[in-house]
């Protein structure tokens, strides 16, 4: 399975979600990639090497359909204070462990403010 890069563009106070397709190709076929065996995992962090996680990204799995549906709340995206971070997804089973994506995470910040908040 071969990592892709992928940016994230995230509207500072919006809640975010983005639906992955791991698939692989066989003759010229696509196929989904049965994730049954597999849970994820997938991190925010200021810096790659940072320990401290700025944010953990909720990952729900169709594993039939080889799929990685990745969100965020809107408050969780609030407490992104910076403009820029870095992140990744790994997918985990009992004997792999598979980073299947990563790259940056760019906040545009929150102007308007919630009225009556």
């Amino acid at each position: 399975m071969k990592t892709r890069k992928y940016n994230i563009k995230i509207a500072q106070g919006s809640s975010y979600s983005r639906t992955i397709y791991i698939v692989y190709y066989l003759q010229g076929v696509k196929t989904p990639v049965n994730l049954s065996a597999y849970t994820a995992q997938a991190e925010i962090r200021l810096q790659p090497s940072d320990t401290n996680v700025e944010a953990e990204i909720a990952c729900v799995i169709d594993a039939v359909n080889g799929t990685i549906t990745i969100s965020l709340t809107n408050t969780q995206t609030l407490a992104l204070t910076n403009n820029h971070y870095f992140w990744d997804l790994f997918i985990t089973s009992s004997t792999d462990r598979i980073q299947v994506m990563y790259g940056e995470v760019f906040v545009n910040p929150e102007i308007t403010e919630t009225i009556g908040g």
